[in-house]
């Protein structure tokens, strides 16, 4: 029981963490909070007048190695995809603060995708929004470069998790 209690600890991590550099993330920003999004720039110099109440989703992920990352929405099901990345931080009432590069429609049929220097050691945000206000959907994006890259599953997902790791203790005393 030992055994299979460590094996959903590392599988736990597997998920979490991607070897190889490259992680595939997904989410939805349906229902979520909005915000006025920046504009598209490196970094953003303004705020949209297009996307002033749009639907996001914010996402942590951490790397271990310096160099050139990218990160691309490769589905978005309203369409058209927004994306912004933070360091450090992100405030959704100030969004131009700590933003480093925002893109509308760099990726193929207008989804988005940005490649920035990034290194150890920073907290890294990226967030998934759509170009105009009443979009909002599933997204899935990948972020790939020359580390390590770690990310966070959403609260929901550990509360998950952690219930499940309560029933295999409960059901390993209950058996003994």
């Amino acid at each position: 029981m030992r055994s299979r209690l460590l094996g959903v600890l590392f599988t736990l991590l597997v998920v979490c963490t991607a070897q190889a550099g490259v992680i595939v993330l997904s989410g939805d920003t349906s229902g979520m909070p909005t915000w006025n999004r920046p504009l598209s720039g490196d970094p953003p110099a303004g705020l949209s007048g297009t996307g002033t109440a749009v639907a996001y989703q914010a996402v942590p992920f951490w790397v271990d190695t310096s160099g050139v990352y990218t990160l691309e929405i490769t589905a978005f099901a309203p369409g058209d995809s927004f994306l912004v990345l933070y360091g450090n931080s992100f405030n959704p009432s100030t969004p131009l603060t700590n933003a480093l590069a925002a893109d509308d429609d760099s990726g193929a049929e207008f989804l988005s995708l940005l490649s920035h220097d990034l290194g150890p050691g920073v907290d890294y945000i990226a967030v998934v929004t759509a170009f105009s206000n009443a979009a909002a959907g599933a997204w899935t994006m990948q972020i790939s470069g020359p580390g390590e890259i770690s990310s966070v599953p959403e609260p929901h997902t550990l509360g998950l998790l952690g219930l499940g790791l309560a029933a295999l203790l409960v059901r390993r005393r209950i058996i003994h």
